[in-house]
């Protein structure tokens, strides 16, 4: 139970603030707190005159500008500045996510400066984002800049955010559009030093030293980052679904009309689609209070629209055949469906026209063999009917093509489907499943080999890939009121449901985990390497905090592929235990740990092994874009990544470093950890014109595997003989094999 305090639900606020400026006076070292009142525009019209636009700066997207003057704000100091679309600004690093602009977003994350947080896009006719320097103010202008809208352009608004180099801050509304919602306020980050929703019309004239913050709404709706936030302040990051239901009647989405709904978190998985992102890679579990598990958050809606059987058909949508269990099924499976295209051959290009709604549910016309996630199951009747084509069946489980892209059925066995171009019928893809639907139209068959060429395979394939989900059924409620005992044991029933569900929908090929379990982490999830015949590899299994008495882990494996110790215990006051596993021989492992306390999870990965590390690479994760006086350290540390072409992380892996002329490298061997990563500290060369670093794991040299050197370039000296290693990069993630180890 999650109750509806604390800024989880937000209610009715119109924007108040139109034609005024908000100032905000700093106290205490480097501006450790805020006062903040309001008084008449003083709109910069000569800032916003000379301001420079921020080139190509989309929707969704984030630019750093330098600070002609360090900058103090909440104890710290800063000489740059991220510039982000929608209406705020950002130390240490940019925002370009399309999460909710909420406030439980505003003060997670990095430190933030929010004059109109909102769902903005810059890449309008008309509209510019503009930045200005000077030694007295640096001002960023959003000038007509509407906010997002898949059709026509949405309100424009103009105002700005002015920072002083003495730590004051205004925000100048010339212009926002009535009705508009948004956040308005500062934070020092990552949730610290406490939250204070305040009235700015009505002023903040006691210092405060954490974020301030206002929520400017024309309806009721609620904050789903504050809802995950505040989740786990009483539970742990055991989970990959939080499922929300709420007994207030709220969609709580951007579209009132919006039934039930699903946003990604998190996903490192290639080869599925774009995600309905610009980037289908992306981490953003710290800000919805998840630092490692969690994948997906569905809103279900209210609970009151969900009949009480879990099997029954909702009447909205009695003509799909929708259920509780099936529209749960549609929304988690939006995690990974379905957002793939096809290499259409009468074009030559990727067509999406497998996709309808949203670009995110299989079209009516797609042979979808019932998915959850929409299409239909198309029977064709042959080229001599017409109607050629009959729906036949809808909402039922999840497709061959839909456990592929899930990570749990393999490219052999997934069957060839088809598509109905050209339509008969006027109905648009993006409608809703019916069975009885009969049309005519251009049959074109799709094969699973179409897919991969547009999207590349999964990766990490189905060897590999997670199967094993822990789901948190979370049911908000009115602060001070118990729910009905109705609505709870509504919620229970479908929560039951759900592991039996999902089991037969999948083909027995994955498992939903509903109870509510405390943390027990295998450091090799949700897959990890070794490599056979190296030493054996140390493992962890760790929980959330330390123990008040000791805890014993039962291990298990179902292959011969690794060996592992029968159990291993974490002893008290402890969080974690080590324990070994040996490669025996190629292939891979599900490795398991169970607590005897059976409050906790069963925790579940994959171990691949590999014959050896010539079948590994090894890639640049940061360090790059630094610059180093000749003979010195390098002031970051250069960390690489060893992985296989599935991108299973290897760990206990030995990787050899060595640098040019009297260059040193410390250490100069070190083994990779739990994430496949090693750090080195890099000491540049004294003289000479080049300096390199080279990398390899222990038995590659002779196979000469390192690191893909495509992308990276030899660093040159500067006039003032200076290395600048600029352009040390991240290899691409299809990275080949380069004979000569990393050059950087």
């Amino acid at each position: 139970m999650v109750d509806d305090s604390e800024g989880v639900v937000v209610r009715p606020n119109p924007f108040n603030l139109q034609q005024l400026t908000l100032h905000f006076s700093p106290s205490g070292a480097r501006a450790s707190e805020y006062t903040a009142a309001t008084g008449a525009l003083h709109f910069d019209a000569a800032a916003a005159a000379a301001g420079t636009p921020l080139a190509s700066l989309g929707d969704d997207d984030t630019r750093m500008v330098p600070l002609p003057f360090s900058f103090p704000f909440f104890g710290q100091r800063y000489t740059s500045l991220y510039v982000n679309s929608d209406g705020n600004l950002t130390f240490t690093g940019g925002d370009a996510s399309s999460d909710p602009r909420s406030a439980g977003r505003a003060i997670s994350g990095p430190p933030r400066i929010f004059p109109f947080f909102d769902d903005l896009d810059p890449s309008q006719p008309g509209a510019a984002v503009e930045y200005f320097g000077a030694a007295d103010r640096a001002v960023v202008t959003w000038n007509q800049t509407p906010e997002f809208s898949e059709t026509t352009p949405g309100a424009r608004q103009t105002f700005q955010a002015v920072l002083y180099p003495d730590g004051r801050i205004d925000f100048n509304y010339q212009t926002i559009a009535t009705g508009t919602a948004a956040v308005v306020g500062i934070a020092p980050g990552f949730q610290q030093s406490g939250f204070t929703a305040v009235d700015f019309s009505a002023g903040v004239a006691v210092p405060r030293g954490g974020a301030l913050a206002e929520v400017f709404s024309n309806r009721n709706s609620i904050d789903f980052i504050a809802v995950s936030q505040k989740f786990y302040r009483n539970h742990e990051d055991a989970y990959d679904y939080i499922i929300l239901f709420n007994t207030l009647g709220f969609t709580g989405e951007d579209d009132p009309g919006a039934f039930s709904a699903e946003r990604n978190i998190r996903n490192h998985v290639r080869g599925i689609g774009g995600l309905s992102r610009g980037n289908s890679v992306f981490d953003d579990g710290l800000s919805w209070g998840s630092p490692l598990r969690l994948q997906s958050f569905v809103n279900m809606g209210p609970l009151a629209n969900f009949p009480a059987n879990p099997a029954d058909i909702i009447p909205a949508f009695a003509s799909s055949r929708n259920t509780p269990l099936s529209i749960l099924g549609q929304e988690s499976g939006h995690r990974f469906l379905a957002y793939v295209r096809y290499l259409d051959p009468l074009t030559g290009q990727p067509s999406s026209s497998l996709l309808g709604r949203a670009n995110a549910h299989w079209s009516f016309f797609f042979n979808s063999d019932a998915s959850v996630v929409e299409g239909n199951r198309i029977q064709d009747l042959g080229t001599g009917q017409s109607p050629r084509f009959l729906t036949i069946g809808t909402v039922e489980h999840y497709s061959a093509l839909d456990q592929y892209l899930m990570g749990l059925r393999g490219p052999d066995d997934v069957p060839p489907s088809f598509l109905v171009r050209n339509p008969s019928i006027p109905l648009p893809a993006a409608s809703a499943p019916q069975p009885g639907v009969r049309f005519d139209g251009a049959r074109q068959d799709i094969t699973l080999q179409m897919i991969t060429d547009a999207e590349g395979k999964r990766i990490p394939d189905w060897t590999v890939a997670q199967k094993h989900f822990n789901f948190a059924f979370v049911l908000l409620a009115p602060a001070g009121s118990a729910p009905p005992a109705a609505d709870v044991a509504k919620l229970e029933q479908l929560r039951r449901a759900w592991g039996s569900y999902f089991a037969a929908a999948v083909d027995n090929r994955g498992t939903a985990e509903v109870r509510l379990v405390k943390e027990l982490l295998l450091s090799t999830w949700p897959a990890g390497g070794v490599v056979q015949g190296s030493p054996a590899t140390t493992a962890t299994v760790s929980v959330a905090a330390p123990l008040s008495s000791k805890l014993d882990v039962i291990l298990s494996t179902d292959s011969s592929v690794i060996a592992i110790p029968p159990s291993v215990t974490i002893p008290a006051g402890a969080v974690s235990a080590s324990f070994s596993i040996v490669g025996n021989r190629p292939g891979t492992a599900a490795l398991s740990a169970r607590a005897v306390d059976a409050s906790y999870e069963v925790a579940q990965t994959i171990v691949q092994v590999r014959e050896s590390a010539s079948q590994l690479h090894l890639d640049l994760v940061s360090g790059g874009g630094q610059q180093g006086a000749l003979g010195q350290v390098l002031s970051e540390p250069i960390v690489l990544r060893l992985h296989d072409d599935n991108d299973v992380p290897f760990s206990g892996v030995p990787v050899n470093f060595a640098a040019s002329g009297d260059g040193v490298v410390t250490p100069s061997r070190a083994l990779t950890d739990a994430a496949g990563r090693v750090r080195v500290s890099w000491r540049l060369a004294s003289s000479g014109a080049s300096n390199t670093l080279t990398a390899s794991p222990d038995g590659a040299a002779s196979e000469g595997v390192g690191v893909s050197a495509r992308g990276l370039a030899q660093p040159v000296f500067s006039a003032a003989g200076v290395v600048n290693a600029a352009a040390l990069q991240p290899a691409p993630a299809a990275a080949g094999i380069s004979p000569g180890g990393l050059t950087t």
